[in-house]
């Protein structure tokens, strides 16, 4: 079977063509106007989202700008206070090693010399009975036993004592105002000016002193500059086309000054703390400025070789104008020692209740560069060291004092005492106090005492008890407990013996001190003792003896007329020894100055914080938010204004979505602030820089138009043009507005 196929016929299309391509067309149409409508919705969302893009990115250049340049004056003036810290700290070095080896020499010849310091005591290095029954364990003729070997130069292989670092000293340096010089290393090339008058600096620290007061100048001088070009740089890098920091042309707020205003912090202080501590309802926290006066107390001084060693010098005070002086980089912090107060004594828990004081005091680098080079020697504290023994460390203070008073303006040469000549034997002494009386200034400079105090609420003729009986138990009204104390020996608190330091043994009264005065007992040649009791106090806290109050039946303290408890006393009897030492008999030379050769206008200068204006005119410490005066913080010139500009024209299409901005292009503000947190001033190496709400745009406005002046000087970075059109947008906006918006 075959199968066939037929061809079925086709009836073609016979309606209307014009009706089939009617309805075609508009199909097109209604396609290519949605086309188009998502073409220029796509157009849309992507230029908004660039120019919402941008807008962010302006802001993150403007708060680069602001913080960068600030960020630089910052960096600016920490580089100026370390450079003010560092020349005082070289300054207070050369006045202790201009005076280290005449301190050293004279140390040496007043222990090794025919009539030398430890002489005196010779006659006390062996151990022998007891002076009285009251010395318990021979400890006087022990302690002075221990005081003669630490004052004389050490046996073969006992380690060395003061007297063998200070040999290594005057061989290793040498000064012009020695006595003997040993060919040891001239230590005013380093710290002397200049050999001669009106040359530069020739003295080595004197050379990197200068160096450092230049480079502060040159940094104060290209801070603006280059803070302008930090801010721009950075702006520019986070996506600004131009960027700019206002003020135009920044300044750093400092002025150099004069070298007397290393003065407060080389010798003044200030403390901080407590008023009327012991009165609670009284008490108030206060500071106390300690002005040395350094150089007018020596100016006026009739006897220079004296005052040299008891004016107080310490330092640290920072001067600021705002403020007399503020706590600086030499600030140490401490806790005050607790204090017994009869507020203090819970008598239902049976024990006190310490209170502390905290309090603020400085010490300045003169003090630190002391320590340092006596720290060698085991300085004075409660650490024992051989130097304090031996008074260098008074001669070596003494001189560095006048050195620095020479530097703030003391005219030089003045006299100071070189102290080898004593005369040991008293009854010697006493006959040349005789035959001098009446002189001025004395021809003694000061006599000198070993001596040793010992309180007991045991009275002595009790052998048994007075030194040997330590009760902790709390005293009751009816019992008095057995106790003692002394500054100079081993004393028990709470059962623990803390040994004290031999140096307490010794006391240098100025002048011609005759022991035998008042009622002074001579037990053998050069030993006397004086008992003198009872002394009736209220508590004793070297003790531990709180106060003890009148109770009534109720056990409570019953009140006087004033309103205050009635105490009950303890009775302390008190027996002390002294053991003459010499005296020093004055023999006066000329201390040179380091500053010789020097004119004013040569001496390196601090730069300090501007005070002032340019007309002269005090500038105010004010609030950012109230516009109040508030000590510190103040709008000019510690705020600084970041400004980027970028054009916001349309990426695509731009004819069609141009902007309703009459100059074409964004612009993007930021304010970062500069502070300080530790003190005002160009001192403390601590100035920082955060951002900060924009505020007084008003100030800002004017600021802006000042700058339009100084443009000229940072031409390269900043265009006048382009400043004058940014100043003219910010101008056109509503203040108040301007401020509704930068507070949203």
């Amino acid at each position: 079977m075959s199968l066939s196929r037929e061809k079925i016929p086709v009836q073609p299309f016979t309606g209307p063509p014009r009706q089939a391509a009617k309805r075609s067309g508009q199909i097109l149409v209604i396609t290519l106007l949605a086309i188009t409508v998502l073409v220029g919705l796509v157009f849309f969302v992507y230029n908004l989202g660039g120019r919402l893009s941008d807008r962010l990115s302006q802001q993150n250049a403007a708060d680069a700008a602001a913080v960068s340049g600030a960020g630089w004056m910052a960096r600016s003036m920490n580089v100026v206070a370390i450079n003010n810290v560092t020349q005082t700290r070289l300054i207070a070095l050369i006045a202790v090693l201009d005076a280290l080896p005449l301190a050293a020499e004279m140390t040496i010849a007043e222990e090794t010399g025919d009539d030398s310091l430890p002489l005196g005591l010779a006659k006390w290095q062996n151990v022998v009975p007891a002076f009285t029954v009251y010395e318990e364990d021979n400890f006087y003729r022990r302690g002075l036993a221990e005081l003669y070997r630490q004052m004389n130069p050490s046996p073969q292989g006992d380690g060395p004592t003061h007297l063998d670092l200070l040999y290594e000293i005057d061989r290793t340096l040498d000064h012009p105002d020695e006595k003997v010089t040993e060919d040891g290393f001239d230590i005013t090339r380093a710290t002397r000016w200049s050999a001669g008058d009106g040359a530069e600096p020739s003295g080595t620290i004197w050379q990197a002193i200068v160096t450092l007061d230049e480079f502060s100048q040159a940094t104060v001088e290209s801070a603006g500059l280059l803070a302008q070009a930090n801010a721009v740089r950075f702006g520019q890098a986070d996506g600004g086309e131009s960027a700019l920091l206002v003020p135009v042309l920044p300044r750093m707020p400092a002025r150099r000054t004069d070298f007397a205003d290393f003065g407060p912090v080389l010798v003044d202080h200030i403390a901080i703390g407590w008023e009327y501590p012991h009165n609670p309802a009284r008490r108030r926290w206060v500071s106390e400025v300690r002005q040395s006066n350094l150089v007018n107390n020596l100016a006026q001084s009739q006897d220079v070789a004296w005052d040299c060693r008891t004016i107080s010098v310490r330092g640290g005070a920072i001067p600021e104008f705002a403020y007399p002086h503020r706590i600086g980089p030499f600030a140490k912090v401490y806790q005050w020692r607790g204090y017994w107060d009869r507020s203090e004594y819970d008598w239902t828990a049976n024990r006190w209740v310490r209170q502390e004081r905290w309090g603020y005091s400085t010490y300045g680098p003169l003090e630190n560069a002391l320590g340092t080079v006596l720290g060698l020697f085991g300085a004075a504290g409660w650490h024992s060291g051989t130097v304090d023994t031996s008074r260098f460390a008074y001669h070596l203070r003494s001189f560095a004092k006048v050195k620095v008073a020479y530097m703030l303006g003391l005219s030089a040469p003045q006299k100071v005492q070189y102290a080898d000549k004593w005369i040991l034997d008293y009854n010697e002494a006493r006959a040349f106090a005789a035959d001098n009386d009446g002189e001025s200034p004395p021809p003694i400079m000061t006599t000198r005492y070993y001596r040793v105090s010992v309180k007991s609420t045991t009275h002595w003729s009790d052998r048994a008890n007075w030194m040997k009986t330590y009760d902790p138990t709390p005293p009751t009204l009816n019992f008095t407990p057995m106790r003692y104390h002394s500054n100079q020996l081993r004393t028990p608190h709470d059962d623990v013996f803390a040994p004290e330091l031999v140096y307490r043994w010794i006391e240098d009264r100025r002048g011609w001190h005759d022991v035998t005065a008042g009622d002074w007992e001579k037990l053998t040649d050069y030993v006397w003792i004086r008992r003198t009791g009872p002394h009736r106090v209220s508590h004793d806290y070297q003790m531990k003896l709180p106060p003890r109050y009148v109770m009534d039946p109720n056990n409570v303290p019953v009140l006087n007329e004033n309103g205050d408890p009635i105490t009950v006393p303890y009775e302390i009897y008190l027996v002390e020894w002294r053991v003459f030492g010499g005296i020093e008999i004055r023999q006066e030379i000329d201390l040179s100055s380091p500053v010789a050769g020097a004119t004013p206008s040569e001496m390196p200068a601090p730069i300090l914080i501007e005070p002032t204006d340019e007309e002269g005119r005090l500038v105010w410490y004010e609030d950012y938010e109230t516009d109040q005066p508030l000590q510190g913080i103040r709008i000019e010139p510690f705020a600084f204004l970041g400004v980027t500009r970028k054009s916001d024209k349309a990426a695509i299409w731009p004819q069609r979505f141009s902007s309703a901005n009459p100059t074409g292009a964004m612009v993007a503000v930021a304010q970062a602030g500069l502070f300080n947190n530790a003190s005002w001033d160009l001192w403390t190496q601590d100035w920082r820089v955060q951002l900060q709400p924009v505020a007084q745009w008003d100030s800002w406005l004017d600021r802006m138009e000042d700058g339009i002046a100084d443009a000229e000087a940072v031409s390269e970075m900043v265009d006048v043009l382009e400043l004058e059109e940014i100043y003219d947008y910010m101008l056109r906006i509503d203040p108040y507005m301007a401020e509704m918006y930068l507070s949203h």
